[in-house]
């Protein structure tokens, strides 16, 4: 079987969520996209869904997921690929060296969207689960969500 690893930087850094979508997690790590930002510009059922975006100086952090290779059709479904989001080749960055990754990136954005409180939820305890840095949690406790 062959594998591949997907940088996973919104909901689907929640452990149980990435489990109930069926993906097989072969082993996780912590990464980092250079030179981007997180953003909440993507429409969807939770307002404002996760999106990255190029930007010089900033970084994304996330779970890096080793998954079997036929997996990937199941995320693109999840991730309503390629109508709603694309599915790129990234470098993130690890604690043990760049790692090429697959990524999902919004094929369509909104300015000035808001995310849902559960949705954050999935963002907030995905970081926590994988020890992602006090910076970063704080940065999705701060996020301003719906009413």
């Amino acid at each position: 079987m062959s594998y591949v690893w997907y940088f996973a930087y919104g909901s689907n850094m929640d452990e149980k969520r990435i489990k109930n979508r069926g993906i097989e997690v072969k082993e996780w790590r912590r990464g980092k996209i250079r030179n981007h930002k997180l953003v909440f510009n993507k429409p969807c059922r939770y307002g404002g869904c996760a999106n990255i975006e190029p930007c010089e100086g900033s970084e994304v952090e996330g779970v890096l997921y080793l998954i079997p290779y036929h997996d990937l059709q199941k995320l693109d479904t999840y991730e309503g690929y390629p109508h709603h989001y694309d599915r790129r080749k990234i470098i993130v960055d690890t604690e043990e060296g760049p790692i090429k990754a697959w990524v999902y990136i919004a094929a369509r954005t909104k300015p000035g969207l808001k995310p849902s409180k559960e949705y954050m939820q999935y963002l907030v305890n995905g970081a926590k689960q994988h020890n992602l840095s006090q910076k970063h949690i704080q940065f999705l406790e701060n996020i301003e969500i719906l009413d």
